[in-house]
Order: structure tokens, then sequence, then C-alpha cells
């Protein structure tokens, strides 16, 4: 790593969020936004511009995420992904096995790469994210 690279570093209150966009996702599995603005903070993702940390930089995202109001949507898991919930709630009803559960700050969950969920959000769902495809 050169002398000028920084550590990554987001401030959940700051207002810096980008929208988050489905249509990202096409090609890619099932990814539908039924309702909502979510929003999104990358801390690591080299494809989409965020912050390059090094070598192989490109296998760990992550982020935050907020739902910006009432969220409401279908995905599907790209990658083995960990989710801690710092705000609101968020109901996850897993359609790979039936499942359905709430998270609420302080819950982490871990979401296998292959699994499908539709996701209702409150709207003040805000949570931590990490994903890594490997």
């Amino acid at each position: 790593m050169s002398d000028s690279q920084q550590l990554p570093f987001l401030r959940i209150d700051d207002e810096d969020w980008e929208p988050w966009d489905p249509e990202a996702y096409a090609g890619k599995g099932n990814v539908e936004l039924y309702h909502g603005n979510p929003e999104v903070k990358w801390l690591r993702f080299r494809e989409s511009g965020g912050q390059d940390i090094g070598e192989g930089a490109g296998l760990l995202k992550g982020g935050l995420w907020r739902s910006n109001g009432p969220v409401k949507l279908k995905f599907h898991v790209f990658a083995d992904e960990m989710i801690l919930c710092l705000k609101g709630e968020a109901t996850i009803e897993v359609l790979t096995t039936g499942q359905t559960l709430t998270i609420t700050p302080g819950d982490v969950i871990s979401l296998p790469k292959g699994w499908d969920m539709i996701w209702t959000m409150s709207p003040d769902y805000v949570e931590l994210y990490e994903s890594a495809d490997v």
C-alpha cells in the first residue's frame, strides 16, 4: 500500500448517501424493488468507484444501507453476506427455507450465497453489511 492510501471510514449521520440501484444487479439473479427509495454508502467496493484498499480489494464489499422510508424488496444473495442491524427493524421472509424472522438493533445475521428472500423494512432501518464473494 502506498502512503497516500487511507483507512476507509463512514459516518451514519453524514448526508453523502446515494440511491441504491437494483438495476446494478441485472444478470446476477432476482432483485426486485417493490416500493421504497433505499440508499447506500460504500465503504469498500472497488468495482463501483469506492475506495481501493490494496491487493484483492474487489473481493470484500461493505458499507451502510438504509431504507429512507418504508421499503419492500425481493433479493437474491449474490455473495455470502453478514448484516448488523443498527436502527429500525426488518422482517425477512427466506424463500429458500420458508423461515421468517425479524431483526432489530444489535441483531446479526449471515446470508448464504444463492438464497432468495423478501425484505420488509421500517422507514428508519439502517444496517452495516459486508459481503465476500469467495
